[in-house]
């Protein structure tokens, strides 16, 4: 095969390379314009909950509620966010470098370690690692469902309440905006109360508020903190999800530049030997003739 059909055929094979990365970036982009529609949707009802929560705390039951009880940290548990399939750039990885990290300052203080895995890269990352693994998530769809979420955490909080874990730490990619997501380790049990939220909620409040409610007020606590935990693993299931099609968009765009670039830069070698070629034959053509006059 001449230089010229090889370059032929990596110009072929590039660009059809460049047709896939392309609409890659397209399906991510609109994928990633959904997924921030319904992560938009899904906030005021977190933050509703949350304030609800957190007049809630304001009682003296609340304060006694299992889900508040600070205990010496023996063992801790981290739910790990990460998606479902690759090329969305270095999302995962940094993501995992950083609870990585976690692990390591736990382990220094003598705190055991445990994991909850959401996702397959997630779930390939650490199968073969020492580190326990209380449950692993592999979604049929882009995420897991409601119900599949709402199960997970309960075998957290079973595992919470009854003293098996000690803390609870949510981790997963915060979506800022379509060129930057950022690893967050959040914790989440035991429940806290903000002191800041505690003082505006006092100071705007002139009576303390009495509830009515037809069943007892340990039930209430335990169905409205639930959900607050649950809503929480949701809100954060969204934003890694965004923040995946955010990361891929990019990732399919640079490869679809770079694609480009590859095949002007082929292109111009191609038009040289070409250029070369002639030239070549041009000139023995006229020594030929010259030879044989």
């Amino acid at each position: 095969m001449s230089a010229n059909q090889e370059i032929r055929t990596k110009i072929k094979s590039i660009e059809s390379t460049k047709k896939i990365t392309s609409a890659m970036q397209l399906v991510a982009a609109s994928k990633m314009k959904k997924a921030q529609e319904l992560m938009m949707q899904a906030r005021p009802y977190a933050l509703d909950l949350k304030s609800i929560v957190d007049r809630l705390m304001l009682s003296d039951i609340a304060a006694d509620h299992v889900l508040f009880q600070h205990r010496p940290i023996k063992k801790v548990c981290y739910i790990v966010l990460s998606s479902k399939r690759g090329l969305c750039g270095s999302l995962n990885l940094n993501l995992f470098k950083k609870v990585l990290g976690e692990f390591v300052d736990q382990e220094k203080r003598g705190v055991a370690v445990s994991a909850v895995l959401i996702g397959q890269k997630a779930m390939h990352f650490f199968k073969n690692t020492e580190l326990e693994i209380l449950a692993a998530l592999d979604p049929n769809g882009d995420t897991p469902s409601l119900q599949e979420l709402v199960s997970l955490m309960g075998l957290v909080l079973t595992a919470f309440e009854s003293g098996d874990i000690d803390a609870v730490y949510l981790v997963y990619n915060d979506f800022k905006n379509s060129m930057t997501q950022v690893p967050a380790i959040e914790p989440i049990l035991p429940l806290v109360r903000n002191n800041s939220d505690f003082t505006v909620i006092k100071k705007n409040q002139q009576k303390s508020w009495e509830y009515l409610h037809d069943t007892s007020a340990s039930k209430v606590l335990d169905m409205v903190f639930t959900r607050y935990i649950e809503a929480r693993l949701y809100q954060a299931v969204l934003e890694n999800f965004t923040s995946e099609q955010a990361s891929r968009m990019m990732a399919m765009k640079a490869a679809t530049d770079n694609a480009k670039s590859m095949i002007n830069d082929l292109k111009l070698i191609f038009n040289k030997t070409r250029q070369a070629a002639i030239t070549q034959e041009i000139i023995e053509i006229v020594s030929g003739a010259s030879a044989i006059m």
